[in-house]
């Protein structure tokens, strides 16, 4: 029988993925994404792109089910990555990463999504994982304490490419901003309105740079502000004028750390 089934799965390039089991309880629930997710390597001809494999549902401290994968390495001109173990949650997004030879010296790092904590997979309790997610949360730390004034002398910026109806500013208007004085909106030389900005702590994700995806994630404070009258907040970087995607009524609570979604709102040109 068992020769059959095997025979049957080699004609048809079926994976075989088993329902998991756990003491005292009935068989756990599996999406049919993360069955899909297990599949056999691929080779071409300068290089091999590893297979991944179901085994196993795991429960966080928090009760929550995840499922584990052992992947194998990948060997190739730009996809050079050691076999490990992936973690994928019920939406089959991946959670967390770790190299099967990690090493501190390596390219390869492990990851983990920012909601998680390492703690929660037993993988980061060996070998060099305790001492590298220390450094990283050492370096968390140290960033968000080098939390800066974004505009301690006045910026001069002329709004461009409209991308979003949240504000009344048009392409074109002038907008001066400072913390002391707020932004200042102009149309045609003429001052159309004088906002008073709130500063407010917001966590901004940033992706760290290696070798091979996925890169880990460090999470940044950064002030942002809230614009009086209109129940958003801002921000700008880089030549972009940010707007939160929701109205929030301000709570006056600066030092309190907010996650705020944003979207773009207008190209800008310093002036």
């Amino acid at each position: 029988m068992k020769k059959i089934l095997l025979l049957c799965l080699l004609l048809t390039g079926s994976t075989l993925v088993a329902t998991a089991f756990r003491p005292g309880n009935d068989s756990v629930n599996v999406p049919e994404c993360i069955k899909k997710l297990s599949r056999p390597g691929s080779k071409s001809i300068r290089s091999y792109n590893g297979g991944q494999q179901f085994t196993k549902p795991y429960t966080l401290k928090n009760g929550k089910t995840v499922f584990a994968f052992n992947s194998e390495a990948s060997i190739g001109c730009n996809s050079n990555q050691p076999a490990g173990t992936k973690y994928f949650d019920d939406s089959c997004r991946m959670i967390a990463y770790f190299p099967g030879r990690f090493s501190i010296r390596q390219g390869f790092k492990p990851f983990v999504a920012n909601e998680y904590e390492p703690t929660d997979f037993p993988e980061a309790s060996t070998g060099d994982y305790p001492v590298y997610f220390a450094e990283l949360a050492k370096t968390t730390q140290e960033n968000n304490a080098k939390v800066r004034n974004p505009f301690p002398v006045e910026k001069t910026f002329r709004i461009g490419k409209k991308e979003d109806n949240s504000l009344d500013f048009k392409t074109g208007d002038i907008i001066r901003i400072s913390t002391r004085n707020g932004l200042r909106h102009y149309r045609n030389n003429v001052l159309v309105n004088n906002y008073k900005i709130l500063p407010q702590l917001a966590i901004f994700t940033i992706e760290a740079k290696c070798k091979v995806a996925p890169c880990f994630t460090i999470d940044k404070n950064e002030v942002v502000f809230y614009l009086d009258g209109s129940q958003r907040f801002i921000d700008i970087r880089n030549n972009t004028f940010f707007v939160s995607i929701n109205r929030y009524s301000y709570l006056n609570k600066p030092a309190s750390t907010m996650r705020i979604p944003w979207k773009k709102a207008y190209q800008l040109t310093e002036l």
